[in-house]
């Protein structure tokens, strides 16, 4: 089974851990709740829980918006891809991760080795905000054919639930 690594900016992380995906039962008003249920019927990973379903949170990379048009755009045209929503992120290689860490994670995080049984592999760098609603929708089908974007690519992992932690690679600085 191939292995890939992830930042864990949250510092939840720890060997033989294994990441599973949540179904949320406490979503108001009930209509909501429905349709999560239709839309995740085994449940969102923490990015669904921060991209889909709270809308308080806000990032540096991308934005719910935008993570909700790569969902719709994943289920119409590319179905038999992992949602963002209930995948857990990783790159490929140590030099990947220490790069996303520098530029995302204040470079004092730690990275973790992982594994899981199914993979995809998307260019982080598409997701990014500035761009119109024409450019995000042409980026999110660039995205889920696994091609890259114009700018130099950055290659991210989504693992598909469960993800077993392996092994710590780097440990967080500090520590």
């Amino acid at each position: 089974m191939p292995t890939f690594f992830t930042v864990d900016r949250s510092g939840a992380l720890a060997s033989g851990m294994e990441i599973a995906i949540r179904r949320h039962t406490d979503i108001n008003p009930p209509f909501l709740q429905k349709h999560v249920d239709a839309m995740f019927p085994d449940g969102v990973s923490k990015h669904g829980d921060l991209y889909f379903l709270n809308n308080e949170s806000r990032a540096n990379v991308t934005g719910p918006a935008i993570e909700l048009l790569f969902e719709y755009v994943r289920r119409a045209h590319f179905p038999d891809k992992p949602s963002r929503f209930a995948s857990f992120f990783a790159v490929d290689s140590l030099p990947a991760a220490i790069e996303f860490n520098a530029k995302y994670g204040g470079g004092a995080a730690a990275i973790w080795e992982v594994e899981a049984n199914a993979h995809f592999r998307g260019d982080m760098t598409l997701l990014t905000s500035g761009q119109s609603n024409l450019f995000y929708s042409y980026f999110a089908h660039l995205y889920w054919s696994g091609e890259a974007g114009p700018e130099k690519p950055f290659w991210e992992i989504l693992l598909a639930c469960p993800v077993k932690v392996l092994q710590l690679a780097v440990p967080a600085v500090g520590t």
